[in-house]
């Protein structure tokens, strides 16, 4: 009785310590079922179990292992289908056969006759070595549990399984439901107009707008790619190095005019020997370099070179302000020496002029058609103070060449606004224009003065010749830059006293930096597929 007992005892530990790890392996089965849940998304009106959701957590991609009793066999099947396509192939292959096959044709599981004697002994050969593979023992990859939740799942002919098109996720729909999507897309066709989802309907009036506003906010950049594209397309973009039409001694007085604060005076007293030096080889007679600066320089005094300080009380009649207050303060009675036929070619402390540059120039000034035009600067010529910044103002290379020459060579108007540099106007213009534009126009005084000048009927040219320039010495002073065009041709947008008709090209530029459709693509696409006609962006990722 005693041992009797003491069994009895022991089986009980046993059973306690079986449900215990049946307990355990449940519970770490229900764990992994919840990190597993989301790699699966359920659209069926079956409810999922646990061993389930942990097989179809593997993805569509897992393999599981087959029985080690039938992987002869399965081999042996497999190489017996082989077996009939080489005869085929072999009895076949050179007979011509126009018949039409549909691509939806299934096979016919036809067994040819046997071939040659070399084909016959290959397969004998192969079977037999078939025979004598040794299957090594393997671990199976699934439990017993999820290899009986996999032939559930496999019977059930309710249901139709998946995989996403935009991750790993599995998908479970109902077979119905399914049939009826499929259908219905073949029904509508491929035709947009057959979509009948009204988004005005299911989000409301000023969303929808919204959203289609930035559905084709890509099409704002349009006309500005076209004249890049006419610009750099129609013309050389690697044009060689101008002649000269006439002599030197015919060209009119001719005033290169540099605006400087004059924080840099040894920066500007070393373009001015580099700019001398240059219009000495082309043989340059009637020049003179004017420096206006706010402080006082202390250039040498010949007659090529004139300094003109700005004094600090000096003041615009309409409160114009920084560079169009210099410029405007050379304009004056007392201060002006140039005649109406004398021309003024516009600098910064840091434009080197070229040989190419001078020529184009003095061709510009002897053709006289036109009464302002621009020509295009290199920046990576000089010694490179920053790299980022050079990199990035390579780009106004690309718009030299690209919008702002085919504006000025073939529209002859200053569309999409002029730079302050390489500007080469008549005297006679300036004095009518002016620089006393306000507030407003003196931030981007060049793109101001371009747009008044048009507007009293000035056309413009192109000058062919190339000079050089450096870009701003740190990203600091990049950003400042780009913050003020920024805000000069916003303010010169919203100005009243200059025509609209004038201004829509300046529209397109003022939207750049505002225009984030590369983000919102790269964004709202990722609820393409996930929400399709549930999410509002479903709209914007249609735009691509």
């Amino acid at each position: 009785m005693a041992n009797r007992s003491f069994k009895k005892s022991d089986k009980k530990k046993k059973c306690r310590k079986r449900d215990k790890l049946r307990s355990r392996i449940k519970n770490k089965n229900a764990t992994r079922a919840e990190s597993c849940r989301k790699f699966v998304l359920s659209l069926s009106t079956k409810l999922l179990t646990n061993n389930e959701i942990l097989l179809l957590g593997k993805g569509m991609k897992f393999i599981p292992n087959p029985k080690r009793s039938n992987i002869r066999k399965q081999i042996l099947m497999d190489f017996n289908e082989l077996t009939r396509k080489m005869r085929c192939k072999f009895h076949y292959s050179g007979k011509k056969n126009n018949k039409h096959i549909h691509p939806l044709y299934l096979q016919s599981g036809h067994i040819p006759p046997r071939g040659n004697v070399a084909l016959e002994n290959y397969i004998i050969d192969t079977k037999l070595d078939i025979s004598k593979l040794e299957v090594k023992q393997f671990r199976d990859n699934l439990s017993k549990l999820e290899r009986k939740a996999l032939i559930e799942l496999k019977h059930n002919d309710s249901i139709y399984i998946y995989k996403a098109d935009k991750n790993n996720t599995t998908v479970i729909v109902n077979k119905i439901d399914y049939i009826k999507a499929g259908t219905s897309h073949l029904n509508r066709g491929f035709s947009s107009t057959n979509y009948s989802f009204d988004p005005y309907k299911a989000y409301g009036k000023w969303p929808t707008i919204i959203l289609y506003i930035m559905r084709y906010i890509t099409l704002i950049h349009l006309p500005i790619v076209i004249c890049n594209f006419f610009g750099i397309v129609m013309f050389n973009t690697h044009p060689v190095k101008p002649k000269l039409k006439t002599s030197q001694m015919s060209l009119p007085f001719i005033c290169f005019r540099l605006v400087t604060k004059g924080k840099y005076p040894h920066l500007v007293n070393r373009t001015v020997d580099k700019n001398i030096k240059t219009c000495l080889e082309v043989r340059l007679h009637h020049y003179q370099f004017e420096i206006v600066t706010d402080s006082p320089i202390g250039l040498p005094n010949n007659s090529f070179i004139r300094e003109v300080v700005v004094p600090s009380t000096y003041s615009t009649t309409n409160g114009s302000l920084y560079k169009a207050r210099a410029l405007q303060f050379s304009l004056e009675d007392e201060v002006n020496i140039l005649s109406d036929n004398d021309w003024i070619v516009r600098l910064d402390e840091e434009t080197v002029l070229t040989e190419s540059s001078v020529i184009g120039i003095a061709n510009f000034i002897h053709d006289d058609i036109y009464s302002f035009g621009q020509g295009v600067i290199i920046y990576t010529k000089e010694e490179i103070v920053c790299w980022i910044t050079t990199l990035a103002d390579l780009v106004r290379i690309g718009t030299d060449y690209g919008r702002y020459r085919f504006c000025f060579k073939c529209l002859h108007r200053p569309i999409l606004g002029t730079k302050g540099s390489f500007l080469v106007v008549k005297a006679s213009v300036e004095l009518n224009v002016t620089f006393d534009f306000g507030v407003d126009g003196s931030l981007t005084e060049d793109c101001f003065f371009a747009l008044k000048a048009w507007m009293r009927g000035y056309t413009c040219g192109f000058i062919e010749g190339e000079m050089w320039e450096k870009s701003p010495f740190s990203p600091k002073d990049f950003i400042l830059q780009r913050k003020r065009w920024i805000q000069g041709h916003l303010k010169t947008l919203f100005c009243k006293t200059i025509p609209m008709r004038y201004k829509f090209g300046i529209c397109f530029i003022v939207t750049l930096p505002f225009c984030f459709q590369y983000l919102t693509w790269s964004l709202f696409r990722l609820f393409r597929y996930q929400y399709h006609k549930l999410h509002p962006f479903y709209l914007v990722s249609l735009a691509v």
